[in-house]
């Protein structure tokens, strides 16, 4: 009982491609438009499955990999107009390795459930820190302060930076520029 055409969901959701009435819903090839600018194509046994693309016209946002119940699920490529990542994910959340660039950041490494976490380097224009995060936080590792003109190491300090994950002061040692004291409490 699997047949091909267009499907119009109550919710005005359409979709075109392989259907299975018994199962009422998409079975197989399809191209699946939502009211709300989402889509879907690849295989679907009532939700997408294996490899598909996601796309979103209002957000300027698509994703190309893997899905699990039209959610991304294993490796996958995702790009808006503020960021690219690349690598896994579990739920729609970066999960496992990868890498997320923006304009003006770049972090390489772990990530559990949409957080930092694991060995990583997160670096800006100014600075780079590699060590190990847990949920976000850089726990221990090295930092280096970049000058704008020479990329040369300058003197390490106090450090408190501002930018999306709340407020993390981090003090360096002078001698060796190894982290020795990390503080991360969130902005009210």
């Amino acid at each position: 009982t699997s047949r091909k055409g267009k499907y119009t969901f109550p919710n005005g959701d359409i979709y075109f491609g392989e259907f299975d009435y018994k199962l009422k819903g998409p079975h197989g090839l399809g191209l699946y438009l939502g009211v709300d600018g989402d889509s879907l194509y690849g295989k679907f046994q009532v939700k997408l499955q294996g490899i598909g693309m996601y796309c979103n016209v209002k957000y300027q946002s698509k994703y190309f990999g893997e899905f699990k119940e039209s959610m991304f699920n294993g490796r996958g490529i995702f790009q808006n107009k503020i960021y690219k990542y690349k690598g896994g994910y579990k739920d729609c959340k970066f999960h496992g390795i990868g890498i997320y660039k923006s304009s003006t950041v770049k972090y390489e490494g772990g990530w559990f459930e949409g957080k930092k976490h694991g060995i990583g380097r997160f670096s800006t224009t100014h600075s780079i820190i590699e060590g190990e995060f847990i949920d976000d936080v850089i726990q221990d590792g090295y930092i280096e302060i970049l000058t704008r003109r020479t990329k040369k190491l300058c003197q390490p300090e106090v450090r408190t930076f501002r930018k999306y994950w709340g407020t993390t002061t981090i003090v360096v040692d002078a001698k060796c520029n190894k982290i020795v004291f990390v503080k991360r409490f969130i902005e009210p």
